[in-house]
């Protein structure tokens, strides 16, 4: 792959691990795992990550779509012929096992920002398999919207929160992905319903009468500022408001960027280290995914060669060959290394800033 002139030193370098890394977790089977935890690099006093996590996935078939790897159909196989209920619902949830079951532990939690994001990815569908991923994934969202919300608890992306349905309460991440996923959804099938859908989503968020785009609407709202909020910029941009947007990404400067990275919310304690069973939850560091994330979105408001430098500064972090789910302050804590969601973001930004 030919890299611009004026790519960072150490970009070559990181882009021929990323691909490692995504072939290491596409498994036999189909499965894209979030970490292999089978590999000697996977760290031994972490969470394992050796599961399938839609919204992880959404990204890495994009990053994998720049990187030319071929790993789609067989995870949209994987999707059809294993995954719990998939193929009689449509209905997606918190993550799944490798050979096709929901997760006993969270495998209840309903977050529909998955189906969204994953139909985003499928934006250019072609083949019959492809499209009917994308039907049965609309759908799904179709049969849990119910009076312009959906009908049941939903969680965010970090699936830490929630939010009940009785109360209308909606979170705008979730909101965004949705809207867009239907909207592809819409120009792949023609489906009218899927365009409806689409716009009472949007609505719901652009008809609050925030100066930004908080972490949830409803009965109750959550005003906080949110990392994943940055998804509202790109790639789930429904012509939401300029202003609104320049606030939350200014907000999401002022309090979530650290020389670490983007946090994904303040007072975030999760750090995914393990000692004696427990998570040790001594404070969250700046995630990659986001850190990636936030570079891309400086690009779509005009912020490029800022963001060019950002992004050339960040990666002086990973001088090893992965990049780690969260980079923190201290040497002396440690991380899921590597997350392949990290790789994935790390080469939608070079590719957004035009060094792929």
């Amino acid at each position: 792959m030919k890299l611009s002139s004026d790519a960072p030193a150490n970009l070559d370098k990181l882009i021929e691990s990323s691909k490692e890394v995504i072939k290491d977790a596409s498994l036999e089977n189909g499965a894209i795992v979030a970490g292999n935890t089978d590999k000697e690099y996977y760290p031994q006093n972490v969470q394992n990550y050796r599961f399938v996590w839609l919204r992880d996935n959404a990204f890495i078939l994009e990053a994998a779509k720049i990187l030319d790897l071929d790993v789609r159909e067989d995870f949209l196989d994987w999707m059809l012929d294993r995954m719990e209920d998939f193929s009689e619902t449509g209905i997606v949830y918190h993550r799944y096992l490798t050979n096709g079951p929901r997760d006993p532990q969270f495998g209840h939690q309903f977050q529909p920002d998955q189906a969204g994001a994953l139909i985003w990815s499928l934006r250019d569908a072609e083949t019959q398999k492809e499209k009917k991923v994308v039907k049965l994934l609309a759908e799904g969202l179709i049969k849990t919207w119910k009076d312009k919300n959906f009908d049941r608890m939903t969680y965010d992306p970090w699936e830490e929160r929630s939010a009940f349905a009785q109360n209308n309460e909606s979170f705008i991440y979730s909101l965004a992905a949705c809207s867009e996923g239907l909207k592809q959804a819409y120009k792949l099938i023609g489906k009218a319903e899927y365009q409806e859908v689409s716009n009472e989503m949007r609505n719901k968020i652009t008809q609050s009468d925030y100066t930004y785009y908080p972490k949830s609407l409803g009965v109750i709202n959550d005003e906080s500022i949110d990392g994943s909020t940055l998804g509202l910029i790109w790639p789930f941009n429904q012509d939401f408001d300029k202003n609104r947007l320049e606030n939350t990404l200014n907000m999401v400067e002022d309090s979530l960027l650290t020389d670490q990275g983007v946090k994904r919310y303040q007072n975030d304690m999760y750090d995914s280290m393990l000692e004696s069973t427990s998570i040790l939850m001594k404070g969250a560091g700046g995630w990659p995914v986001l850190t990636f994330w936030y570079h891309t979105t400086l690009t779509e408001i005009g912020r490029e060669e800022e963001a060019k430098k950002k992004f050339s500064n960040y990666l002086t972090k990973f001088n090893g060959k992965y990049i780690p789910e969260q980079v923190f302050e201290t040497d002396k804590k440690n991380s899921v290394k590597p997350l392949v969601w990290s790789h994935a973001m790390l080469i939608i930004a070079a590719e957004r800033l035009d060094y792929i």
